[in-house]
């Protein structure tokens, strides 16, 4: 009879220690994943702050706000090359809070490539349309001026690096036309043209009767119209003669992704020949 009740107590017991295990296993908190996937979200959130301006921090994750924070849109007149009336692309530049610029070759070789056209007209057809028109190549060949203003610039937008894409959104060449296309949005937006168009700064005919054109605009004619509709002032580049060559604007980034202009660090050095 003892041994009976020893055997149902050893029987019990076991029972008793199986179902406690079993119990707190269950029960026990659960780490791992979930602790990590809230250390992720606590890290987002502290490199994230809302409203930051590139080259005001330095304690920024460079996918939040670009690390090379000082942005140079550059507008090129050539009659020879786009529409009639409108500036075209040159390109869009990141360089250095300092002013220095980006590496010559580009600031991720992981990321070169040597085909963009074939990219863009895959990916938005729409895109590569209006590259074909405001950013042509002045010696004939689209494809090597986007590759090289893209793995020379584009690849130092640090914001756009894959590894800052949430991996739903991310597919091979989104990073490309995310750069491209930002960079046509605000040559439309800062259409350069149309303003001085409104301040009665129109080019002048490359010749009148034989003669080269004689009429000359004041770099502050230019910079005072620009500024007059967007708020701030440009840089000018000039070739042989004072002809004007280039407009560029300059940008910090509010976030990830929003051009803020500001006034352009440099200035100028010529009476403009703005001509046909």
């Amino acid at each position: 009879m003892s041994r009976l009740i020893s055997g149902n107590i050893l029987i019990a017991l076991l029972v008793f220690f199986s179902v406690y295990f079993c119990l707190g296993h269950v029960l026990e908190p659960q780490y791992g994943l979930n602790e990590e996937l809230t250390q992720e979200a606590v890290d987002t959130d502290s490199t994230c702050p809302n409203n930051v301006m590139s080259c005001t921090r330095t304690d920024v994750n460079s996918c939040c706000s670009p690390k090379y924070g000082l942005l140079v849109l550059s507008l090129q007149w050539d009659l020879h090359h786009g529409p009639s009336e409108k500036f075209t692309i040159h390109g869009l530049w990141p360089s250095r809070c300092d002013k220095e610029r980006t590496p010559k070759n580009g600031c991720d070789s992981s990321r070169t490539v040597d085909k963009v056209d074939d990219i863009i007209m895959n990916l938005n057809r729409t895109l590569y349309s209006e590259m074909k028109s405001l950013w042509p190549s002045n010696k004939g060949n689209d494809n090597k001026f986007w590759v090289h203003e893209w793995n020379k610039h584009g690849t130092c937008v640090t914001t756009l690096d894959p590894n800052c894409y949430d991996k739903d959104k991310y597919a091979n060449g989104t990073d490309k036309i995310d750069y491209f296309a930002t960079v046509v949005e605000l040559s439309k937006k800062y259409n350069v043209y149309e303003y001085l168009k409104k301040h009665d700064i129109v080019p002048v005919p490359r010749e009148t009767n034989g003669n080269p054109p004689t009429k000359r605009y004041k770099p502050e004619e230019f910079i005072g119209a620009i500024e007059a509709e967007f708020g701030f002032k440009p840089s000018l580049t000039c070739g042989r003669g004072g002809k004007l060559m280039e407009v560029r604007l300059f940008f910090h980034v509010k976030n990830k992704d929003v051009y803020m202009p500001m006034d352009s660090v440099g200035g100028w050095l010529c009476l403009l020949l703005f001509s046909e």
